[in-house]
């Protein structure tokens, strides 16, 4: 038969070995949640990237088309006045 001692240590052993596993699991489980949050974050930082990259182009687009009209627009001022 064991000593009394010997079976409240191994129960101990047993409860602290339980809680560790308990622990361990609850950290994985934090773990995935944040890889989520990080992949959603990326996700969503490549979107705003997109979106700004596309209102850049379409901005510098009309920018240009803005610069060429006024070009054209002096252009054909310029003809008036030589004509009067």
């Amino acid at each position: 038969m064991c000593h009394p001692q010997r079976q409240n240590l191994s129960c101990f052993h047993s409860c602290v070995v339980d809680c560790s596993c308990r622990k361990i699991n609850e950290l994985e489980e934090e773990l995935k949640v944040v890889g989520n949050n990080m992949k959603a974050l990326e996700i969503a930082e490549q979107e705003v990237d997109n979106i700004s990259h596309n209102t850049t182009v379409r901005y510098q687009y009309q920018l240009r088309r803005c610069i060429a009209q006024t070009a054209h627009s002096y252009t054909g001022l310029g003809d008036v006045i030589v004509q009067k």
